[in-house]
């Protein structure tokens, strides 16, 4: 269901397709029947200039926007480029591949 949203929401424009590298969920919203919050984690590629900045801003936005008005659940982001080391660490978690 959230893979659907996310499509209808962001996926399919090119600003997403341009900056997105890929995005997880991750979390108690996995894990339980009843989460108290949805932990979302964006890793980008290097920005060029201000406007990709601004459009990862907005994409952050969209997905907020549409997950906390489906669940009514706090949306938590995490944004990271793909050269921060903590990317090496994200196999090692459980998650849903989104994006």
């Amino acid at each position: 269901m959230l893979k659907q949203m996310m499509k209808e929401t962001i996926f399919s424009t090119e600003e997403a397709n341009k900056i997105l590298h890929s995005i997880y969920l991750f979390g108690s919203f996995i894990k339980t029947a009843s989460a108290n919050d949805i932990d979302i984690l964006i890793i980008y590629h290097y920005f060029e200039c201000l406007n990709e900045m601004k459009a990862l801003y907005n994409i952050k936005e969209q997905i907020g926007n549409r997950l906390y008005g489906t669940f009514k659940i706090p949306i938590h982001f995490i944004t990271l480029s793909t050269d921060e080391l903590e990317c090496i660490c994200i196999p090692q978690q459980k998650f849903i591949k989104l994006y």
